[in-house]
């Protein structure tokens, strides 16, 4: 009787090895799942442990050391190898705006070299135009800025422009760049007449052609901006429908009669018209034109023949403009700062200055408006200066206003008003605003009107003279200031004192 013999093949197993193989296998799998499982829980409890505690301020935890907060500009530096630095927080500092353009001083934050130039910011669309605002406290050291800015950004091939210097300070600022210096109400007796033509360019901001019969309206609207802005200010209210056409129609009657325009032209075409220009429509007699005219030449009159502008706008213009100058300044150190016909010397200034810079192919320049806060309760001048800042990107010109107080905006006009409208869109027009010390009262006005968060604020309540928080479009740094020697010879404006400003 035969007997059945187990297989001896390598490789071959039995049904019951193929059993106990497959009960280990899954053995093992559910062995798997429960420590993917054990895993899974144990990541959650974690995650959950450290969303557990309070959230982290926006500032960062305060305290020293924690590498978050904003540091004050009298923190204590700390130094490192960058081998130990590029652990800890490599994504905390700022980048910076890069190398281009002038150097201003230092990062305070990130402790890296800062340079700016509005140009090349707009070019690489950082910036929505080239205007700058600098604000701060009388001797917080704006002025120097402005100063050290002009001078360095003349090797880059910008030029700078500053049609109304009140205190005489960029003088020596002027002549040490190369550049030219007119001085109003001195011994010499030089004149301006702000009806000049100014530089006629080729083209319009359209790229047309500027015809003879383009460039007659072009003039005849920027003389009724001058002298509507003027009389407005000098009347202390709008311009009427009455005023406007006696306006018009003398300033048409003043270039008809032929040689230079003149305002006291324009004023006797006021107040006695001699009809070259005709009659407008509206009045019937020259008596009855000149009642519309009386209050625009009486008021005209004051800066012509009385007051403290007599005889500086009434002839022709005895200086002549160099726009191939590096720098430019007008000087009015010769005025009385109190006098309140000071705004309408710097609107005269800056009117004549700017028709001699038109056009786009003079290079970039600047426009440095000193003082400009003297010019904000004045509605019509403000209106003025608008419309030129339009202008800025066209004829690649940077305009820059320095003013001490931003609560300045306040005595235009009550929120909500036009006139508090118009100070506020000049403000809008500015990509670039560099704060410098505030006082206690003018904090809540810089918050409010620059849109600055407390961080922001009370960095600003305690900076030293020089440094200044830079909002360059929607990026800001902290900034300290630095000048050489020279600079601060030439750019001392508290040289009295015996400090720099």
């Amino acid at each position: 009787m035969s007997r059945r013999v187990a297989t001896l093949v390598t490789g071959e197993r039995t049904r019951a090895q193929v059993r106990e193989a497959s009960r280990a296998e899954r053995h093992r799998a559910a062995e798997m799942r429960r420590e993917q499982r054990e895993r899974d829980r144990q990541l959650k409890a974690a995650q959950k442990a450290i969303w557990a505690g309070d959230y982290l301020p926006p500032e960062g935890e305060a305290g020293p050391r924690m590498g978050r907060s904003l540091v004050p500009a009298h923190a204590r530096a700390e130094r490192a190898t960058t081998r130990v630095l590029r652990t800890q927080y490599p994504f905390v500092a700022e980048e910076g705006l890069g190398s281009a353009g002038a150097y201003i001083g230092w990062d305070k934050l990130s402790r890296t070299a800062f340079c700016f130039d509005p140009f090349e910011l707009y070019a690489r669309r950082i910036i929505s135009n080239p205007n700058i605002t600098v604000s701060g406290a009388i001797g917080s050291g704006k002025s120097s800025l402005m100063k050290c800015l002009a001078l360095r950004s003349a090797a880059f091939g910008r030029k700078t422009f500053v049609p109304g210097d009140v205190k005489g300070e960029w003088t020596p600022v002027v002549k040490a760049a190369g550049g030219a210096v007119i001085s109003i109400g001195g011994a010499d007796g030089a004149k301006l007449n702000p009806l000049d033509e100014g530089r006629r360019p080729e083209r319009d901001l359209d790229g047309k052609v500027v015809t003879d019969e383009l460039w007659a309206r072009t003039v005849q609207r920027q003389r009724h901006s001058l002298l509507g802005a003027l009389t407005s200010a000098l009347l202390g209210r709008p311009l009427d429908q009455d005023d406007h056409t006696a306006l018009d129609t003398a300033i048409d009657a003043t270039v008809k009669r032929g040689g230079v325009p003149l305002v006291p032209t324009v004023v006797e075409e006021l107040l006695a018209p001699s009809l070259t220009a005709g009659l407008p429509l509206g009045a019937a007699t020259s008596e009855q034109l000149a009642a519309m005219g009386r209050a625009a030449g009486l008021a005209l009159q004051r800066i012509t023949r009385t007051g403290d502008l007599a005889g500086m706008f009434d002839g022709p213009s005895t200086v002549r403009f160099d726009p191939a100058a590096p720098m430019m300044s007008v000087d009015l150190r010769n005025i009385p700062q109190g006098s309140e016909a000071l705004p309408l010397l710097m609107t005269c200034t800056g009117s004549w200055m700017e028709s001699a810079l038109r056009g786009a192919d003079l290079g970039q320049r600047y426009m440095i408006y000193e003082e400009a806060h003297r010019l904000m309760p004045l509605p019509g001048l403000l209106d003025r200066m608008r419309d030129q800042f339009k202008l800025t990107r066209a004829w690649g010109t940077a305009n820059v206003i320095v003013i001490h107080r931003l609560s300045d905006l306040d005595a235009v006009g009550a929120a909500g008003s036009r006139e508090r409208a118009v100070a506020e869109g000049l403000l809008a027009d500015t990509s670039t605003r560099v704060v410098y010390r505030q006082e206690s009262d003018q904090l809540e006005a810089a918050r409010r009107t620059l849109g600055m968060s407390e961080a922001a604020v009370r960095a600003v309540s305690h900076l030293i003279v020089g440094s200044g928080l830079w909002m360059v479009g929607k990026r800001t740094f902290l900034v300290g200031h630095q000048r050489t020697r020279w600079e601060a010879q030439v750019t001392d404006t508290d040289a009295g004192m015996g400090a720099g400003a």
